[in-house]
């Protein structure tokens, strides 16, 4: 039982994902700290106006 919950979980965030992207919405909750300092495109980063997400399930 709990196998089937725990898949039914992951299609159901799979396709709030996937919902998502198709509606171009890229928002995250947070900026990820751990990736973003070593990351290439941190100074166009930078340079946007991000609007985070209010929550992130």
């Amino acid at each position: 039982m709990k196998d089937l919950r725990s898949s039914a979980k992951t299609v159901a965030r799979f396709d709030e994902i996937v919902h998502r992207i198709e509606s171009a919405d890229y928002r995250i909750s947070a900026r990820p700290d751990r990736l973003c300092e070593n990351c290439d495109m941190r100074a166009y980063c930078d340079a946007k106006n991000w609007n985070f997400r209010e929550y992130d399930r």
